[in-house]
């Protein structure tokens, strides 16, 4: 498999996992309305679809919230699953469902965002720099990195990649003039 058929099929995974909970939740939400809003089949119809939405999108926080109540840990999670039960044992299914829903919605942009970041954290770990400024001869000479030796003295300036591994032996800092003041850069 290629390098954008394993981008595609990642892309397509991320829409299901974005889209598909939430809207399947949604859907059962708005059937219940429905059916309560237009008194539309059984009365406890309506409430086995929210309770359906809620056990469908709340289980992985059911499970989380537990978890860290037996860890002795106050987490979102344990305040979702207190708000939750409240809400089911009063009979409220409904809007335990749209509190899931929201939840869902929460964790899927997290879940995104998160992917996203350790995606662009990962391109940037694999493109190491493929030039370096060395000093020769007193004179400052970008050259390709297969090319520096063993002793080169390479000038990394403020905000650039190191290009190789090495030890510091000089460091200094830039200094600017601002507003009338010497400032540290």
């Amino acid at each position: 498999m290629s390098d954008s058929d394993n981008v595609r099929s990642e892309k397509r995974r991320e829409i299901l996992v974005l889209v598909l909970a939430p809207a399947l939740i949604l859907a059962l939400i708005l059937a219940s309305w429905v059916l309560a809003h237009w008194h539309v089949g059984p009365v406890y119809l309506n409430a086995f679809l929210a309770l359906a939405a809620v056990l469908l999108g709340g289980t992985p926080r059911f499970i989380a919230g537990f978890k860290d109540i037996f860890r002795r840990r106050i987490t979102v999670n344990v305040f979702v699953l207190v708000a939750l039960a409240a809400t089911v044992a009063i009979g409220e299914f409904r809007p335990a469902a749209i509190i899931i829903l929201i939840m869902s919605v929460v964790g899927a942009l997290e879940s995104y965002t998160l992917d996203k970041t350790r995606r662009s954290i990962r391109d940037l770990l694999n493109l190491p720099p493929q030039t370096a400024t060395v000093r020769r001869n007193g004179q400052e000479v970008t050259v390709p990195v297969a090319e520096l030796q063993v002793g080169d003295p390479v000038v990394v300036r403020p905000g650039e990649r190191i290009p190789v591994d090495g030890t510091v032996v000089i460091s200094s800092t830039l200094l600017l003039w601002s507003k009338g003041r010497l400032a540290a850069a």
